[in-house]
């Protein structure tokens, strides 16, 4: 059986085409990332542009393609905190159905549900876990150990946060100190008072997923390696070093020196933020990668229904 879940983000739609085998193993045919940026301008003007929706009908035209080309049997697509927003939501609904594409705009809550599963596709991590799931609108952190998971959806995420604080690089010491200042007093208060206490100390593993954590582990690489991503260590010290270099540098020098992909360079540095400011506020010192997230926790949904 095969299967196409796809995740409609505030800046990257993905594809993933997952099947999986009469032995209960699964295999990747088709993982594909296009950087949409969905949910531009989203935060003042409350919807989507016109060229946002264009920039999405070409993607949706590449995706068609992928989705044929593999003969799935189920198709679905969530849309994500961008489309919980916009005013004219319905115009993603008619580009999704003018291209065949059941989509459906889930709660924060469940956002950070499906992320919680797709982040343990790789790897079964034992005890209690934080995954973290930066978006472009939106971050979830999800605490728990499966099933019993407690998930908190905070309204902060690269698009909108990189709109208000960092319109233009290099950025200035004191916006650079009040993006932290506010980044750390979202996610401290949602820890404190969305999660038990007792829970926040026995936390095995801190784990990322989604565009921030696995572009700094590409750029370090050269390369995307699916293998040498997953569960690979941002460590806060390194975190904190690439904020520095981040802030002080042009979009262009972040693409070209330190190799953040287009698209991803101007939404690098709140990204890298939040990973650090989340570490500080749990006291502690790294985080694992992972690159699973929303599509592959709707893809083992999906399974499941079948």
């Amino acid at each position: 059986m095969r299967v196409a879940s796809l995740d409609l983000g505030s800046n990257t739609f993905i594809c993933l085409i997952l099947e999986k085998k009469s032995d209960g193993s699964f295999e990747i045919l088709e993982d594909k990332t296009q950087i949409v940026r969905l949910g531009e301008g989203l935060q003042t003007n409350k919807i989507f542009s016109n060229q946002a929706l264009q920039r999405a009908e070409a993607c949706f035209v590449d995706f068609k393609k992928i989705i044929l080309n593999h003969k799935v049997d189920v198709v679905k697509a969530v849309a994500t905190a961008a489309a919980r927003k916009a005013k004219n939501s319905e115009s993603l609904f008619n580009l999704c159905k003018k291209y065949e594409i059941p989509v459906e705009i889930i709660s924060g809550e469940l956002e950070a549900d499906l992320t919680y599963h797709g982040a343990m596709f790789f790897h079964q991590f034992p005890g209690l876990n934080l995954v973290i799931d930066i978006g472009g609108g939106s971050t979830e952190l999800i605490l728990g150990t499966t099933p019993d998971l407690a998930v908190h959806s905070i309204p902060i995420g690269c698009v909108n946060l990189t709109e208000e604080f960092f319109p233009s690089f290099p950025v200035k010491e004191s916006q650079l100190q009040v993006a932290q200042n506010k980044i750390f007093f979202e996610l401290n208060e949602a820890l404190q008072k969305q999660f038990p206490q007792n829970y926040l100390e026995q936390i095995n593993k801190v784990i990322a997923v989604a565009g921030t954590p696995t572009e700094l582990k590409r750029a370090e690489l050269g390369v995307f390696d699916r293998d040498k991503i997953n569960n690979s260590l941002l460590s806060l010290n390194e975190l904190e070093k690439k904020v520095n270099l981040f802030a002080g540098s042009s979009v262009q020098k972040i693409e070209s020196e330190y190799k953040i992909t287009k698209g991803r360079s101007d939404l690098i540095l709140v990204g890298t933020i939040i990973l650090s400011q989340l570490l500080k506020a749990l006291g502690k010192s790294e985080l694992q990668v992972s690159t699973g997230g929303v599509r592959y926790g709707l893809a083992m949904q999906l399974f499941s229904k079948k």
